[in-house]
């Protein structure tokens, strides 16, 4: 659908041999990058700076780019199951990170490889710290550091920060006067690391009049003075951006490749959706509360994300924002999850074993049908 890739493989094919010549080398600019700090890209710099080192061909060098961004998302992706080992969160936030648009997005070059694996690390890590009985020092300073990069990752996944507001006072192990102090000091540093990290991201909104149609119509200033003069409208666009792409968001989450628009066959589709659920609720105690800010902070997130891209994305007075993929959902999926099944006065009882077979079950047959569709589609 509108890609050309294949269409010039064979023209393509032969750059992936060509060498990178020392001291001709120039500087491009990536738009949609530039909206993100360097640190989600930082390893993968890396990778391809040490293939570069070593003579690696141009396929090469992108491919360590690649392999180096994905053993990132794996790491942190294993620091998150380890410090649920003793929880039954660990098999929703296991089966979140490996759906197949979670595999996809860890095996390409892009900000949210980092950045996905960091907001599932984080909600986990505040998970197991609300499960804790005693103080558990390596999961504070874990959590915080988490804290530190989603923000760097990508700025406005910082309304998930507020759920570090869950973490129980034994989990901290403080005096009282002391635990507020480390709460609001730690919230306030959070605050100057996300000033700091947006003055140094660049803005979209002007480049971006290159890659879509209208773009002369697109004008941030503007945009913000049309919302401001009519309030309601913002709530309106949400709706009716949720009313016009909602239906796609779902397999755009769960099953799709990428911008490719690949997607799996809808049966597999309601097989991955059913199993988070009920590894959700196998999870899950009532909590109401808790719940009610997990729930909140996914919402919010997504409203956000809606206008952030009605800002920067969209022609100013559009009826709904444009550009909103569910890739973003991603780190929203275990947030979401969590709080609903939170809500509910309802709990799932599975032997460990049945947990093992549905979760691992459900990712290895959505992972081959994965390569399997990829596949078809493409050959």
């Amino acid at each position: 659908m509108g890609r050309n890739d294949w269409a010039i493989a064979a023209e393509v094919k032969p750059l992936g041999s060509a060498h990178p010549v020392p001291g001709e080398d120039s500087v491009e600019e990536f738009t949609n990058a530039g909206a993100s700090s360097f640190i989600p890209c930082a390893l993968a710099a890396i990778g391809m700076r040490l293939a570069t080192a070593a003579g690696a061909g141009v396929a090469g060098i992108v491919l360590s780019g690649k392999a180096m961004s994905g053993l990132v998302y794996l790491l942190l992706i294993v620091l998150a199951c380890y410090a649920l080992r003793r929880s039954r969160w660990r098999w929703v936030t296991a089966l979140v990170a490996l759906i197949p648009l979670s595999v996809f997005q860890a095996a390409v070059l892009s900000a949210d490889t980092f950045c996905n694996a960091v907001a599932i690390l984080f909600v986990a890590l505040v998970l197991s710290l609300q499960e804790a009985r005693v103080r558990s020092l390596w999961r504070l300073i874990g959590l915080a550091v988490a804290a530190f990069l989603l923000i760097a990752a990508k700025p406005t996944y910082l309304l998930l920060v507020p759920l570090l507001l869950l973490v129980p006072n034994r989990a901290i192990g403080l005096r009282s006067l002391h635990r507020n102090f480390a709460k609001i000091g730690l919230l306030g540093l959070l605050g100057v690391w996300l000033l700091f990290s947006m003055s140094r991201v660049g803005s979209i909104a002007d480049a971006i009049r290159f890659q879509v149609p209208n773009a002369d119509r697109i004008d941030r200033a503007r945009q913000l003075e049309f919302l401001l003069a009519n309030p309601a409208e913002m709530f309106a666009v949400v709706v009716r951006t949720f009313v016009r792409f909602g239906d796609s968001w779902l397999p755009g989450s769960l099953a799709m490749f990428g911008t490719n628009i690949v997607t799996l066959p809808q049966p597999l589709l309601l097989m991955i959706a059913i199993a988070i659920a009920l590894a959700a609720f196998y999870g899950a105690r009532r909590n109401p509360g808790s719940g009610t800010v997990y729930v909140a902070c996914a919402i919010v997130t997504v409203c956000a994300v809606i206008g952030t891209l009605y800002l920067t994305f969209t022609p100013v007075g559009a009826p709904v924002a444009h550009g909103v993929q569910g890739r973003y959902w991603i780190p929203l999926l275990l947030p979401a999850a969590a709080g609903a099944a939170m809500l509910i006065f309802a709990r799932l009882v599975m032997k460990p074993a049945l947990a093992w077979g549905m979760v691992g079950g459900s990712a290895l047959v959505a992972l081959i049908a994965s390569f399997a569709t990829w596949c078809w589609v493409l050959f």
